[in-house]
C-alpha cells in the first residue's frame, strides 16, 4: 500500500481554524506527538489525517470525512504519538 506525503499542520493559537502562525512538515517522527485539532495534510491538500477537538482521528478527502476511529466524542484522548519504535499509538 502506498500512502500520500503529508505535512503536518500545527494550529499554534489553539482555535478551530488554520491561523497564519501554522507551521508544516511532512512527518510525524519517532518521539513527536499529533495534538488535537493537529493534522497530516497530503502534499496536494487533498487528504487529511486529522485528530479533531472531540478526540476521533479521522481522515478528510476533498474536505468529506472518509473515516473516524470511533462514533465516540472522547474527552481523555491527548493526540497520538508515533513511539520510538515506529508504532502509532493513541
Amino acid at each position: 500500500m502506498t500512502f500520500p506525503n503529508f505535512h503536518k499542520n500545527i494550529n499554534m493559537n489553539n482555535s478551530k481554524m488554520p491561523c497564519s502562525n501554522t507551521k508544516t512538515h511532512n512527518t510525524l517522527g519517532n518521539g513527536e506527538w499529533l495534538l488535537k485539532g493537529e493534522g497530516l495534510v497530503s502534499e496536494d491538500g487533498k487528504v487529511e489525517l486529522k485528530i479533531q477537538n472531540d478526540g476521533k482521528l479521522a481522515v478528510y478527502k476533498n474536505g468529506q470525512s472518509k473515516f473516524q476511529n470511533t462514533a465516540d466524542q472522547r474527552d481523555d484522548i491527548k493526540g497520538v504519538r508515533m513511539q520510538p519504535d515506529g508504532n502509532l499509538v493513541m
